[in-house]
């Protein structure tokens, strides 16, 4: 009866989480102690077995800490949930051997079990073997051929992996399938052109591009990808002046707030470069810079450069950031002395982003977040993203003269609300 209670509570932490319910009385917090007082030999009562959930350590990214929950569950139980979950904190934490292994454990016992397919292909993927990665998530569809996003994702990997007649087949599937539904997206339709041009059938690329313009509504996103997708068309028929009008049009479009993803940004600002437009080249570059949902790092972007023989772009566009960190940091200033705390911590974000190896902007940021909770109250992830910067900030210099006064005041925030195990 205890062990079906405790159960029961980390069912209630996981439900608080999961349904973004304010984390009140610390109820979410107390369940972290209690998987290690369930027996071993516990099983999980019937109706918890029904519900598969992340436990509020994944949640909140403290992914060591999930996975002594994890193995804790599975110590008491082998349940699948569990396993993915644990693979899952594996993998957040780059052990992605470990992760592999238990995936393939768990398949053996559950051939179905399709998010184990997409966690093995991202491990893979993050490897370097764009090719296993295809082959796991081509094991996915076959047991599984209508989900949108998986297809989509095999589409991409297959094209990394130089499988250009997969990856035209998974790109038709997904522009086929999601042509009607709410998971419609222009940059399919851009992805199975750039197949079908690698693939060397130009004309059934301009085909796409005519499907596309009649399929989509005119919003600036779809205005961008036209541009893109028409601009490889004319660059892979050799029609030079026309890839250079796409091009401007492509910029024209993110300028007026098209939002397209890190990595056709990326794509576009190698086209403008190869057409010698190197304004727009850097435009799009801090653009996807400073979009902080691109996925998009400073290092990536500034290789885009090097590997075209421009460093001359890549020092132009550090110095951009360099010039952008200091006007958040002096943003943030202000917002704090007028006692803007969460417009303080959200605008040293951005520069983090910018500069994420800035000692200074590390430094502001934690005592920015911790300022906020003392004033405002325990946010848990904010204060893993200030635990996360001490750590770095303890790599970098451990003898920082702010170091002992941040780890102080963390202490004392935890201390404060509760929190200190």
């Amino acid at each position: 009866m205890m062990v079906d209670a405790a159960w029961l509570r980390v069912e209630r932490c996981v439900a608080l989480v999961e349904n973004s319910v304010a984390l009140v009385n610390n109820e979410a917090i107390s369940c972290k102690p209690i998987l290690y007082r369930v027996a071993p030999s516990a099983a999980r009562p019937p109706m918890v077995r029904r519900r598969r959930p992340k436990l509020l350590h994944a949640k909140l990214n403290e992914q060591a800490e999930a996975e002594t929950l994890y193995r804790a569950v599975l110590a008491a139980k082998p349940i699948g949930w569990a396993g993915l979950g644990l693979a899952r904190a594996l993998a957040a934490q780059e052990r992605f051997d470990e992760a592999q292994a238990l995936l393939a454990g768990l398949l053996a016992d559950n051939a179905n079990l399709m998010a184990a397919y997409d966690l093995r292909a991202r491990c893979h993927a993050m490897t370097g073997a764009p090719k296993l990665a295809q082959r796991a998530l081509e094991e996915a569809v076959a047991i599984s051929p209508h989900m949108v996003r998986r297809l989509r994702r095999l589409g991409e990997v297959a094209l990394e992996a130089g499988d250009l007649a997969a990856a035209e087949k998974s790109f038709r599937q997904v522009v086929a399938k999601a042509r009607h539904s709410e998971f419609r997206d222009p940059e399919d339709y851009v992805n199975l052109v750039n197949a079908l041009i690698r693939k060397g059938d130009p004309a059934q690329a301009g085909a796409i591009i005519r499907d596309m313009e009649k399929s989509l509504r005119g919003n600036m996103h779809t205005e961008a990808c036209k541009a893109v997708a028409k601009a490889m068309l004319f660059e892979a028929t050799g029609n030079t002046g026309a890839v250079q009008g796409e091009l401007h049009a492509a910029v024209l479009a993110i300028r007026s707030g098209a939002g397209l993803s890190g990595k056709l940004k990326l794509e576009l600002a190698r086209s403008c470069l190869t057409s010698k437009l190197d304004n727009e080249a850097s435009e799009v570059m801090l653009s996807a810079i400073n979009d902080v949902g691109s996925g998009v790092t400073i290092e990536q972007a500034m290789s885009v450069f090097v590997k075209a023989g421009r460093s001359d772009l890549a020092d132009g566009a550090k110095l951009q950031v360099k010039v952008q960190t200091r006007d958040l940091l002096e943003m943030a200033l202000q917002k704090t002395g007028a006692g803007d705390f969460k417009g303080a911590v959200f605008t040293l974000l951005e520069a983090r982003h910018l500069s994420p190896g800035n000692l200074a902007v590390m430094i502001a940021a934690a005592g920015a977040i911790l300022q906020q909770i003392d004033a405002l109250g325990w946010d848990p992830q904010l204060a893993e993203h200030c635990a996360n910067m001490l750590g770095t900030i303890r790599k970098l210099d451990a003898a920082h003269p702010e170091l002992a006064r941040l780890n102080g005041a963390y202490v004392a925030a935890r201390r404060k609300y509760g929190m200190s195990a």
